[in-house]
């Protein structure tokens, strides 16, 4: 299982993803990261998927998009393009919540 997150600029949302990486349930909400009033990421991560969390709590999580900006909640290198699979999967920035997730 896998728990894909693009949360953006204007817009979270998520997906559950099975051990074949089919979708089993989405999540869009109008939660992006300019909606937070003081930046508590955290809480708003919660909020959107602490039930799947609950459900799966082993479940690795993958969150791309704005929330890995500057404005976001963990700033994230670029790579330099093209930049292949193996590029990014090594590249991956490791943060765990106060939670542990």
């Amino acid at each position: 299982m896998l728990i894909a997150i693009d949360w953006g600029t204007t817009s979270f949302r998520a997906y559950l993803l099975d051990s074949h990486r089919d979708i089993i349930e989405t999540i869009a909400a109008s939660a992006g990261i300019m909606q937070s009033k003081n930046s508590d990421f955290e809480d708003m991560f919660y909020t959107q998927i602490g039930g799947w969390l609950e459900k799966h709590p082993n479940v690795p999580v993958i969150a791309s998009g704005m929330i890995t900006s500057k404005q976001g909640w963990i700033e994230t290198p670029y790579l330099p393009c093209p930049a292949s699979l193996t590029d990014l999967s090594e590249n991956l920035t490791k943060h765990l919540t106060v939670k542990g997730h």
